[in-house]
């Protein structure tokens, strides 16, 4: 008999993993040791999370806490994206005369 392959877990657990790597990833990026702490426990949180839907792990929760990281990262990129672009002085076009 052949095992049984759960594509949905695995496709959520690889999911998941990825979302791991960007709030790891993110964390390297802010200056912020709280931020950092933050991220980083985030990420092994998610990555957690994504080990143990390849097991018995509820997929319907495993699912909600995808779709709450997906839209937590994206606002933490946009507001370091927004900081950047704030605090980064303007660059002159041209000469000035």
């Amino acid at each position: 008999m052949t095992p049984r392959v759960d594509i949905d877990r695995i496709a959520l657990s690889s999911e998941l993993l990825t979302l791991a790597d960007r709030f790891a990833i993110e964390s390297t990026l802010w200056a912020d040791a709280g931020c950092r702490a933050q991220l980083e426990h985030d990420a092994r949180l998610l990555a957690t999370i994504g080990r143990a839907v390849l097991g018995t792990a509820d997929l319907l929760k495993a699912q909600a806490f995808a779709h709450a990281a997906t839209t937590i990262i994206a606002n933490v990129e946009g507001t370091r994206r927004f900081f950047g672009s704030v605090l980064t002085p303007p660059r002159p076009k041209g000469r000035l005369s």
